[in-house]
């Protein structure tokens, strides 16, 4: 399995990366601490939804050591960016100055409310702003955990709403070797040797001192789960309208601006693989048929349908 660096494609050419709720700061610390020192040289903004304060407040035991690794390797968090409110939320030269990025990393998005509808307007608000930040040819991440309730927020139809094509999905094991927290704004728990990240551990958005007294109760929600990434590249087209025989429809017709993504890391998209399917049925049909003409194949094909 790919290690999450691989998956959001940071072992590449520099690049310029905003990450949006970062809880603590532990995921984009740990993170930028296995990459090599050429990397380091891009433009990469952590920033959290809180305050400096309500960050320290909530994570008291693990916010200090990240927010002072970033520091001293020159990537000072920003506080109070508001990823449904980009790039406004932004200061001058991190994003709101007209600044632009390759990439925007979202890992677990989550409105703090453990409801469907609030957090399927998280992602669809989110969705409707982050094009201004994105530059020519960039791509969005998201990483929710499997499962329900999180496959019922529609990541996917959100992204699509807002101009936003799913080119893919990749599994990542964030699975708990240890005690962790459930789904935040910030990150998960510690994960196997090889995939995960040392010092990484998941938080909730809301912050340790919310569930006091119910250490098992986030636990259990979350379950160990494993995670998705989710890639996400604009269109660059809008669909186009095209009368059919019967005067009515619409074909797509989609551009999708994906400038240099495709590692072999990201799953197929179903469309794809229907289509692959259908060409497999109709090479069959040949050559258990070779006498039949293709006008006769055609018409054998339609009366089966």
């Amino acid at each position: 399995m790919p290690t999450i660096a691989q998956i959001l494609r940071l072992t590449s050419s520099p690049q310029s990366i905003l990450f949006l709720g970062e809880g603590d700061f532990t995921f984009s610390s740990s993170l930028l601490a296995t990459l090599p020192p050429s990397l380091l040289s891009q433009t990469i903004t952590p920033t959290a939804f809180d305050t400096h304060g309500e960050v320290t407040r909530k994570y008291p035991s693990t916010s200090a050591t990240p927010i002072s690794n970033l520091k001293s390797l020159g990537f000072p968090p920003l506080f109070r960016v508001d990823a449904t409110k980009l790039p406004s939320s932004l200061p001058p030269g991190g994003g709101g100055g007209g600044q632009v990025y390759s990439r925007v990393v979202w890992m677990f998005p989550h409105s703090g409310q453990q409801r469907v509808h609030v957090n399927r307007q998280l992602l669809s608000d989110f969705f409707e702003v982050v094009g201004s930040v994105l530059g020519d040819g960039g791509e969005v991440c998201v990483c929710l955990s499997e499962g329900r309730p999180y496959v019922d927020w529609g990541v996917v139809e959100r992204g699509e709403e807002n101009g936003f094509y799913c080119r893919g999905e990749a599994k990542w094991n964030s699975s708990s070797n240890s005690k962790s927290s459930s789904n935040s704004k910030s990150s998960s728990s510690k994960k196997k040797k090889g995939e995960g990240l040392e010092g990484y551990a998941h938080v909730t958005t809301l912050g340790k001192e919310a569930y006091a007294g119910q250490e098992g109760v986030m636990e259990g929600k979350r379950g160990g789960k494993g995670a998705v990434v989710y890639s996400f590249v604009r269109k660059i087209k809008k669909i186009k309208e095209k009368e059919n025989e019967e005067g009515a429809g619409a074909d797509a017709d989609v551009d999708m601006d994906v400038g240099g993504i495709g590692t072999g890391i990201f799953l197929k998209d179903s469309d794809d693989e229907q289509e692959e399917e259908e060409e497999q049925e109709e090479e069959e049909e040949e050559e258990k048929e070779p006498k039949l003409s293709k006008n006769q194949r055609r018409k054998q094909r339609k009366r089966k349908r």
